[in-house]
């Protein structure tokens, strides 16, 4: 794989003698423009920053990176699932390259995890498996947003990796608001207003990161509405997925997929509370059959 890094000569940089009569030119290393900050690039590089503006006389406790592993009462991996990994790395049976798409086993598991109760069902090849959340928000987005002049709709406030995988495909992020005084609600009126015919996807997050928001039955209807209307399918980030508190209902957006198609971006990483695993997968449901270039 070729490396994104250039080396080059620039004018006016500092030049040496190679001690044989020839001049020897001190190169200079360029990154992709999209990693040149760490902050847009990273949630630790957001948090990082923030961390570094705070006052000598006043600390801040960081709730920025979602761990809860870092605690040791917390560390439940090994309850219900140490004893597969440790026997799958012990049979031989995965030392071989995997599928790209993933193992049939692993993609099954997570079809028939999303089908549970579900209105639509999901199958094996539905499921792709990526390295965590963070590699199927890279992967949709590359599949996506690739295409020349290609934008993608993404929420204020939001998750800022989606931006950077915006950059890094050279996909134009056009951000819509998240109303405070609605619930933080997309505001799809102004969806409508940033969408043209280049508009590749709308990516919701719920339940909500960083807002917290879970959204209710209705508004996912909307949402699904305004992505009919607009031709677009909706990228579902649900990381967070089940994970609510008190009255709050999570219902997968899934659901609403015979309106307009659904990518779900999902993982372990927060509900089993095993981030360092890396295992997420997209999940398509289109009943309709509206993606199916995408898929393939």
């Amino acid at each position: 794989m070729a490396p994104t890094a250039q080396v080059l000569t620039a004018p006016g940089q500092d030049r040496r003698c190679d001690g044989g009569g020839g001049e020897v030119r001190k190169p200079a290393v360029r990154c992709h423009p999209a990693l040149s900050s760490e902050g847009k690039a990273s949630i630790r590089g957001v948090v990082g920053q923030l961390l570094a503006a705070t006052g000598k006389d006043k600390g801040l406790v960081s709730l920025g990176v979602g761990d809860a592993s870092v605690h040791a009462c917390f560390r439940r991996g090994g309850e219900f699932a140490a004893d597969a990994v440790a026997g799958a790395a012990r049979s031989g049976e995965f030392d071989c390259y995997a599928p790209s798409h993933g193992c049939p086993a692993a993609r099954r598991a997570v079809a028939d995890h999303l089908s549970a109760g579900a209105r639509h069902r999901t199958r094996e090849s539905d499921v792709f498996m990526t390295v965590g959340g963070t590699g199927a928000i890279t992967a949709i987005t590359t599949v996506l947003g690739g295409a020349p002049g290609a934008n993608i709709l993404l929420p204020r406030p939001g998750f800022a990796p989606y931006e950077s995988a915006c950059d890094l495909v050279g996909a134009e992020p056009r951000f819509y608001d998240l109303l405070p005084r609605h619930g933080w609600e997309a505001d799809l009126a102004g969806v409508h207003a940033l969408a043209d015919s280049a508009t590749a996807a709308i990516v919701i997050i719920n339940p909500n990161n960083p807002c917290g928001a879970v959204y209710s039955v209705q508004h996912l209807i909307q949402i699904a509405e305004t992505a009919r209307d607009l031709g677009i399918p909706v990228i579902a980030d649900e990381i967070y997925a089940r994970m609510v508190f008190g009255g709050s209902k999570f219902v997968p957006m899934a659901t609403y997929a015979h309106i307009a198609p659904v990518i779900t971006i999902g993982g372990i990483s927060k509900r089993f509370m095993v981030p360092g695993w890396r295992l997420g997968w997209l999940a398509f449901c289109d009943p309709n059959g509206t993606l199916k270039h995408v898929r393939h």
